[in-house]
Formats: C-alpha cells, sequence, structure tokens
C-alpha cells in the first residue's frame, strides 16, 4: 500500500519521490496565504495576530509541545484567516483548535482541553 506522506520506497526510482515531492510542494504554495492577507480583514489587527502568536509560544513550555508544534498551529491560523474574517472575540478558540489541530500532526498526540483552560 502506497499513501503520498509515507516513507520513501526503496524499490521506487528516485525521479517518482521528486515527482511525488513536487506535486505536494506545488499544492502546498498554491494554497498558502499571501503575505498581505490582513489588509482584508476588518476586526482582526496584525497586533492581534501577533499577540494570539505570542500567547501560544508562551504556552509552549506549559503544555510541553514542540515549537514545530506552534509553529504548525500559526501557520493554521493564517490560512484560516487568509480564506475567512474573524471577530476578535474568537481569535483564542481559533489558536486553541489551530494548537490542538497541530499537536496531533506533529507530535501524534491529543492535546489535553485540561492543561488549556
Amino acid at each position: 500500500m502506497f499513501f503520498l506522506w509515507s516513507e520513501p520506497n526503496a524499490f521506487e526510482p528516485e525521479e517518482n519521490i521528486q515527482a511525488h515531492y513536487n506535486l505536494i510542494r506545488n499544492d502546498e504554495i498554491q494554497y498558502y496565504p499571501y503575505g498581505d492577507y490582513m489588509q482584508q480583514q476588518t476586526s482582526i489587527t496584525a497586533k492581534t495576530r501577533s499577540d494570539i502568536i505570542y500567547w501560544m509560544f508562551e504556552l509552549e513550555p506549559v503544555l510541553k509541545v514542540k515549537s514545530t508544534t506552534v509553529h504548525v498551529a500559526a501557520n493554521t491560523i493564517d490560512r484560516y484567516l487568509w480564506k475567512r474574517q474573524m471577530v476578535p472575540t474568537g481569535i483564542k478558540l481559533l489558536a486553541i483548535g489551530a494548537l490542538r489541530t497541530a499537536c496531533e500532526e506533529v507530535e501524534g498526540r491529543a492535546l489535553s482541553a485540561e492543561l488549556i483552560i
């Protein structure tokens, strides 16, 4: 059984591995937020975004997560804000959801809700 995210197969030619990588990389670039995406937000400012990312990094030692997990969560927040309008009261909920998803993706474990609250 072959999955795109699986380890490279020793029997697969190197050019096939490179082709899979290029395909995944091009998809990622296509859906990456533009640098000026915060200008389209009407309620969330760049300062608010900065504050919530800082808050997540403050939680890193408390939640015992890797810094990579927080970076993935920040990327998730950026992608969400790029596509949707957000009210300031929901930004922490978005951050918690992004941290929980990133923790499952990066560390392979669920983040306990009790730790966050």
